[in-house]
């Protein structure tokens, strides 16, 4: 890919244009970045001190509280919609490729190596992760970005507060065989449920997950 400064990686070309101004704070920042002679490096910020999101919620007994979850997941919906507004869905969203930053809960999405070029047509190649895949890719082999990261957002609400993914097969991806543990409250399982809806046409966006009743 093309900018100002010559032909750059596309992963390069993605982190510059969710750093430009007004830049989310939520998204990791590209300080500078090398060409070598196979390769390519990047100087990212790191904060401290701080996990990927995975190892905090299993640092915290392997769950997270609703409130905590809500006050995550908030800034995670905020960078991931930049990315979407910004012509560059992440599609590869996973508590992994999160930073938290343990004293203060602040967040950062990380690894943009499996961006793409939003379109409006299905991509049919898949880069995220296999319990994170919604169930339209494997009945279809395609998917569109905007309801496979709504679908990836849902399974991540999942881990976090109930301590698993709700899925472990392709069959019950399919069916969507969704449980919930008690003691979880009813407007979580509303969101979570939506987010999860077989049919992607049903999913909320990003902007409606943010404005659900269980963020209010």
């Amino acid at each position: 890919m093309m900018d100002a400064e010559g032909p750059v990686p596309l992963e390069v070309a993605m982190m510059k244009q969710m750093n430009r101004t007004p830049a989310n704070p939520h998204i990791v920042q590209l300080i500078e970045w090398f060409s070598l002679p196979t390769e390519y490096a990047m100087v990212l910020e790191r904060p401290h001190p701080c996990q990927n999101l995975m190892k905090f919620c299993e640092s915290q007994g392997g769950t997270l509280m609703e409130d905590q979850a809500r006050r995550v997941m908030l800034q995670i919906i905020e960078a991931l919609k930049t990315c979407q507004d910004r012509g560059f869905p992440h599609r590869d969203f996973k508590p992994s490729n999160v930073l938290i930053q343990t004293d203060t809960l602040r967040v950062k999405l990380i690894d943009f190596g499996s961006g793409a070029f939003l379109k409006d047509t299905p991509y049919e190649n898949f880069a995220g992760a296999t319990l994170y895949s919604p169930p339209e890719w494997f009945l279809q082999k395609k998917y569109l970005a905007v309801p496979a990261t709504v679908w990836s957002v849902g399974v991540t609400f999942f881990r976090l507060v109930c301590g698993s993914v709700p899925f472990y097969t392709e069959a019950a991806v399919i069916e969507v065989d969704l449980y919930f543990p008690n003691g979880v409250s009813t407007d979580f399982c509303h969101l979570v449920s939506w987010c999860l809806s077989q049919n992607p046409e049903d999913r909320p966006t990003l902007q409606q997950i943010m404005l659900h009743p269980w963020f209010q």
